[in-house]
């Protein structure tokens, strides 16, 4: 698809006419891909850390080690913490860009394209 193609696709005719209106405003200023650097390291570890803790907390659950409450509560920490971990690589990845972070704080905030009714 070219980029006429994806400008058409974001930009809904029907609402006013005569006006363009954008259905996603944080993508006007074309982010460049090459800010997205990092796919495999990503990738890598935000599949790598998730299942290691979750490991952890598989092999605690299966000792005797899980009758107590203080490795039960390790255990499921263990566990939101590998629940979190790709949010957390993420935002490793996005905060020290000064322009992505911008884009990620501009597409969680902006709601001016979301139509309420279905």
């Amino acid at each position: 698809m070219s980029v006429k193609g994806i400008v058409l696709y974001l930009t809904d005719r029907r609402s006013i006419p005569g006006k363009k209106r954008c259905l996603a405003p944080s993508r006007r200023k074309n982010m460049k891909l090459e800010k997205y650097r990092h796919p495999f390291i990503f990738y890598g570890v935000a599949v790598l850390v998730p299942w290691a803790f979750w490991f952890i907390a598989g092999a605690i659950s299966k000792t005797p080690l899980w009758e107590e409450q203080s490795w039960l509560i390790f255990a499921s920490i263990l566990v939101i913490l590998g629940t979190a971990a790709p949010m957390a690589v993420a935002f490793a990845l996005i905060f020290p860009d000064k322009e992505m972070r911008q884009e990620l704080i501009s597409a969680c905030t902006n709601f001016r394209g979301i139509h309420w009714k279905w």
